[in-house]
């Protein structure tokens, strides 16, 4: 690890950083656990990882970028063996993507976001932000929601450092991880399956099919939007602008009170029909 001194003197590198941070994101995003590792996945997450090499010119970052350097070949070696199969074990990708999570952890742990970068906000208020980051949303039920698995807070906390501090991309992907966890809790309540096997695009799809019967015109175009917005993100090369990525906030903070108030709704609705269930019948007149 190089001294304090080496870290000031890089720190002409800010908006470089920033970058290696979103384009990381990026890699381990294409990596994302599925039921099989496809060369998509593979090139995709290669791709990413190619545009790391600079690493090697700051000192600091040296280490990190050997490690990457390292899943590279490994990949590639990987890609070779699909020139002649159509796809490898899932747990090929899933290797990969901890290993990618490692150098991240590693990546962040080298870099101090607020000495390294000023924040970036465009549209949202810094105080507002900052407040939200330390207190989580003031909501009070998607705070509930949030604080009750460790996982969604830290991603939401994650995702809202990046966009204070000028990484939109990786911000934008974390609000809508939030979301999809969100709307695939919806559906193992509504649909009363598990989700779990089944991409985001199934469930949106699934949940637009199921309201459409209900004539629900809010969470219809709740769905619709969060699908436009999955679509874009969907492409390796897409990224997001910092307005777009505070858009995208504030759309997730919607579309999360409006899940949250949804699921709550099913499950009066569920007791509901379970209670009546249960009751004797009624005496015959």
């Amino acid at each position: 690890m190089a001294s304090p001194t080496d870290k000031h003197r890089d720190i002409a590198f800010a908006l470089q950083i920033v970058e290696y941070y979103d384009t990381l994101f990026q890699a381990l995003n294409n990596l994302k656990p599925q039921f099989l590792c496809t060369s998509t996945q593979l090139q995709s997450a290669l791709s990413h990882l190619d545009k790391l090499v600079t690493m090697n010119d700051i000192e600091w970052l040296k280490e990190v970028g050997t490690k990457i350097e390292e899943v590279k070949n490994r990949i590639k070696k990987e890609l070779l063996t699909l020139s002649s199969i159509s796809v490898l074990p899932p747990e090929i990708c899933n290797n990969h993507y901890k290993e990618v999570s490692e150098i991240l952890e590693d990546f962040k742990k080298r870099i101090d976001f607020v000495r390294v970068s000023s924040p970036r906000l465009v549209r949202l208020s810094l105080e507002m932000a900052l407040r939200e980051l330390s207190e989580l949303p003031g909501d009070e039920h998607v705070r509930l929601w949030l604080i009750s698995d460790e996982n969604r807070a830290a991603e939401f906390r994650e995702g809202l450092w990046n966009l204070i501090y000028g990484s939109p991309t990786a911000a934008g992907l974390l609000f809508m991880r939030l979301c999809e966890r969100a709307t695939k809790e919806l559906y193992k309540k509504v649909v009363g399956s598990d989700p779990t096997r089944m991409t985001w695009g199934q469930v949106l799809d699934d949940l637009e099919r199921h309201y459409t019967e209900s004539n629900n015109a809010e969470i219809l175009s709740l769905l619709r939007y969060l699908k436009e917005w999955r679509n874009k993100l969907a492409h390796p090369e897409k990224l997001l602008t910092q307005e777009e990525a505070e858009d995208l906030y504030v759309m997730a903070m919607r579309a999360l009170k409006t899940v949250i108030k949804q699921l709550q709704t099913s499950s009066v609705s569920l007791r509901t029909q379970l209670t009546t269930r249960c009751l004797p019948p009624s005496p015959a007149q």
